[in-house]
């Protein structure tokens, strides 16, 4: 070889691939002979000179399930599309490229990387005693609501401190808070691949243990998912070993989510604040379950799991999320892989009294939401399924490593709302699972019906009495808070599964006077939900729960049915005066809910007609059949209601009608029941036909009742 044909070789192989103009083969035979240098590897001795390597292949700009779907992809982790589905697990982004921050502009994420950068400067020049690093420190617990000085915190505390600090990148002048802070640091950190990233979702410490606290404090007695001594003692341990912890970090995202939720009621917050508030609740809900997926929650259940899907899923009901089913069933499934519907104390296995008491107390819990449950979703816990005995009646400072000591009986004890609300929800089951069944083995008698009618009374009757003046119940004082709690929320799950047991009698009873009782018993209990919440002001701690208000609306929507149906009966003034007292006070939040907008548009419709349609009258049947015996059969199991019906799509598209026929109702009762499908006091499938029917037609709702006895 020349010199000069040496020196073009050497040039050649060491110049970059990038640089080189690329090489052009044609023949298969070329093909193979790259095919095989290729396969021979580049690593091994000799390789180098006149091998010729195989082209790469350019990397996937897509996910997996996007490529299968050929789908436009955003690049996110989880892509857009897959949350769109609602189903980011399932988002593989293996041999693909995708963005580190896709929220993120070029501009943004170097700003970003910029921040970073000043917040590890700014820890290092802390740590090792820099007085300019001092006065940051000062500054963010000045803004944090400290007091200033900080010169004596430790120096876990001052890298907390300093990376709030750095999360913060707005240059307002305007003081920040801890709450905007962690809201903004939640989302430039929007996609979490590792638990080391989640951990810097969280709130700064006080923040969290705060958050953590409060939930000790005001809901542990009506959500006792953890035994109160032992959990602060682990919430003061774990930050430091979170990262190795998914599923407890899991947990704490879930308890922030419902404590931020529960911020967002506060009377008089700012827009601004709300906006970071319920952005800061989502992005602990989701950090949440990417805490679960990661730590294998189903292929490894926990105490923890439960406790977290329980707590996501009390979230998501409250904000009336289509996930809360889910979650629900989650936790059941996994309550059962871990035992915990079997006596724990019956096992070889030696277990604390303490976990006895929790282990027993999720059961409970899970029990009673599954068959309390009003979504229509079937009963995943049947009776032969557990054996594990009601908790001792105890507070959890009587519950120790050494025993229980039992408190006295009329003490107020997270005990005694699990098990009262476990009596209802042995009600709820079979009103669920038998009266509404859709393929019942026996059809229901009007036995049954009065049997737990008379049950419900008898448990009604052992509750705190109600007392109530004019239309509204009178509150007790502030300091007997809890116990205020407790009856209202008992009293409104007893009236709920009133409603849902008579509320097939309620269009069948007009018509059908052998059906009145289970009518007034429906009427009465949807007048009584809206006495409970209306007795208590948007000013009251009360009206900040959830579960009032979604109980006062079923019970205005059955009070406008009665309404529409019966316009000039002996209800009809009752029924209109407090339609009105309701309808004028939801109208005047200035923030309303989907499901309350939803609900006053068909309350709206219900009303007009009622009040121009010719619709009044006793529709008495043709001759007197007499009163109903014990023994008499319904001729098919009790209708769910529409929200509920698993058949009720067919339904909708076979009945719906368009904007152009005159007919209001049908696409109102049609979101309702796509959109809230726990809703229980809407009409079933054939009442909500004749319903639309008549109202586009003129006729009479219900005149001749619908076929429930022969």
């Amino acid at each position: 070889m020349s010199a000069a044909a040496a020196s073009a070789s050497g040039a050649a192989r060491m110049s970059s691939p990038e640089n080189s103009p690329p090489v052009t083969t044609k023949g298969k035979r070329k093909e193979r002979d790259d095919d095989d240098h290729s396969a021979g590897g580049a690593g091994g001795e000799g390789d180098g000179e006149g091998k010729i390597k195989r082209r790469n292949r350019k990397a996937s700009r897509s996910e997996l399930q996007c490529r299968r779907r050929k789908l436009k992809c955003d690049r996110g982790y989880p892509c857009g599309a897959c949350r769109d589905r609602q189903e980011g697990h399932l988002c593989d982004w293996d041999a693909a490229i995708r963005l580190p921050q896709p929220h993120l502009t070029r501009d943004a994420e170097a700003q970003e990387l910029r921040v970073q950068l000043d917040r590890l400067e700014q820890l290092i020049a802390g740590i090792t005693g820099n007085p300019a690093a001092a006065a940051a420190i000062a500054a963010t617990g000045a803004a944090a609501g400290e007091g200033g000085a900080l010169s004596g915190m430790a120096e876990e505390n001052a890298a907390e401190a300093l990376g709030l600090l750095a999360a913060n990148t707005s240059t307002g002048d305007e003081p920040k808070t801890i709450a905007a802070s962690a809201a903004h640091r939640a989302h430039i950190l929007a996609v979490a691949p590792t638990a080391q990233h989640l951990v810097q979702l969280l709130p700064p410490k006080r923040e969290l243990e705060a958050l953590i606290m409060h939930f000790l404090s005001w809901e542990l007695n009506f959500f006792p998912i953890v035994h109160e001594p032992s959990f602060r003692a682990r919430v003061h341990e774990a930050h430091a070993t979170l990262a190795a912890q998914p599923i407890l970090l899991a947990l704490f995202f879930s308890i922030a989510a419902l404590e931020m939720s529960w911020q967002l009621t506060e009377a008089g917050i700012a827009k601004k604040a709300t906006a970071e508030k319920e952005l800061a609740a989502k992005r602990f809900f989701e950090a949440s379950l990417e805490g679960l997926r990661m730590g294998g929650y189903m292929e490894a259940p926990s105490l923890d799991v439960v406790r977290t899907l329980l707590t996501l899923h009390r979230c998501a009901d409250q904000q009336n999320d289509a996930r809360a089913t889910s979650l629900l069933s989650q936790a059941v499934l996994a309550g059962q892989l871990i035992g915990l519907n079997r006596e724990p104390s019956t096992t070889a296995l030696p277990i604390s009294p303490v976990e006895i008491e929790e282990r027993r107390r999720l059961w409970r819990i899970l029990v009673a939401l599954d068959w309390l449950d009003t979504t229509g979703r079937p009963c995943l816990i049947n009776h032969s399924q557990s054996d594990t005995r009601e908790p001792v009646n105890a507070f959890d400072a009587n519950i120790t490593e050494n025993g229980v000591t039992a408190s006295a009986q009329f003490d107020f004890t997270p005990v005694l709302f699990i098990v009262t609300q476990s009596q209802l929800a042995l009600v709820g089951h079979s009103v669920k699972e038998y009266i509404y069944a859709v393929k019942a083995s026996t059809l229901p008698s009007w036995k049954v019906v009065v049997d737990q009618n008379a049950t419900l009374h008898r448990l009604k009757a052992s509750l705190p009495p109600l007392k109530i003046e004019g239309d509204c119940v009178v509150p007790l004082d502030a300091k007997n808070f809890a116990t205020d709690r407790f009856r209202v929320l008992l009293h409104a799950s007893v009236l709920q599964l009133v409603i849902r047991l008579n509320r097939p009698f309620l269009t069948r009873g007009f018509a059908d006077q052998r059906l009145t009782e289970g009518r007034l018993a429906c009427i009465s209990a949807a007048h009584s939900l809206m006495f409970l919440w209306l007795g208590y002001p948007d000013s009251h701690a009360m009206s900040r729960f959830h579960a009032p208000l979604f109980h006062c609306l079923n019970g205005l929507l059955v009070t406008a049915l009665d309404l529409f149906q019966d316009p000039f009966g002996p209800h009809a003034e009752k029924h209109r005066h407090l339609v009105a007292l309701v309808t004028m006070r939801l109208q005047a939040r200035e923030k309303r809910s989907d499901l309350v907008d939803e609900v006053l548009r068909i309350v709206n419709v219900l009303q007009r007609y009622a009040l121009t349609g010719d619709l009044g009258g006793q529709h008495l049947p043709p001759f007197d059949y007499g009163p109903l015996s014990h023994s008499t059969v319904f001729t098919r199991p009790l209708p769910l209601p529409l929200t509920a019906d698993p058949f009720h799509p067919f339904a909708r598209a076979a009945r719906a009608g368009g904007p152009d026929d005159g007919n209001e109702l049908a696409p109102l009762w049609d979101a309702l029941a796509r959109g809230f499908g726990a809703v229980y006091a809407a009409p079933d499938r054939r009442e909500w036909d004749e319903l639309v029917r008549a109202q586009a037609g003129g006729g009479k709702p219900w005149e001749a009742g619908v076929d429930v006895l022969a």
